[in-house]
This record gives C-alpha cells, sequence and structure tokens, in this order.
C-alpha cells in the first residue's frame, strides 16, 4: 500500500512538472515578459515568488477569484486565479508555498 502511494504521490509531482514546463513554453509567457515593465497590474504580479505564503500572495493580490484544492496524503496542492481587465494570474501552491507562478495578459482586440 505505502508503495503505491509513493507511486501515485511521485507520478503527481513528474506530471505536474511537465505541465509547468509546458506552459512556460506558450506565448503569454513571452508577453508577459514583454509586458512586464509596461503596466503596474504586470508589474505588481511579478512581485509573487517561488517560497511564498499564501498569506503573503493574498497581501499582494487580495483574494483569488478561483481556488482549486487537492490532497493526498502529506501534500496538498491548491491552484488560485485572480483576473482583472489586465489579465489573468495563476498560482501553485504545494503546502501552502509557492511552487508555480503565471500571467496572462488581457487580449487587446
Amino acid at each position: 500500500m505505502s508503495t503505491r502511494v509513493s507511486l501515485l504521490v511521485s507520478s503527481l509531482i513528474v506530471c505536474l512538472t511537465l505541465i509547468a514546463c509546458s506552459e512556460s513554453e506558450t506565448p503569454e509567457t513571452h508577453a508577459l515578459s514583454e509586458t512586464a515593465t509596461a503596466t503596474s497590474a504586470t508589474i505588481q504580479n511579478t512581485k509573487i515568488e517561488v517560497g511564498m505564503t499564501e498569506q503573503e500572495v493574498k497581501a499582494i493580490l487580495g483574494d483569488p477569484k478561483i481556488i482549486q484544492t487537492r490532497t493526498i496524503d502529506d501534500l496538498t496542492i491548491t491552484y488560485s486565479e485572480w483576473t482583472d481587465k489586465s489579465g489573468k494570474t495563476s498560482v501553485q501552491f504545494q503546502n501552502g508555498k509557492v511552487k508555480f507562478n503565471q500571467f496572462f495578459p488581457a487580449s487587446e482586440e
């Protein structure tokens, strides 16, 4: 039983890492780096750093519009999302600390 749980947790971590890596190559990521100095909303989002607590992120961005939490044994993964007119910020927490964050600028059509 313990081996199955270990295998499941390991598989989950690998999958989440692959998802995070594949999303880091999207055009939205490049748009973030190009517009990071363009708007105050984007500058605000760059203050989110790996290792910050959920409370520190909420102090910067306020309460998220979407929260999804999954728990497997001692691992708790929380996905939070903030949206405003400048775009969307998504943050993934593992056991209450930032592991991944990304800003998607709103399309200007």
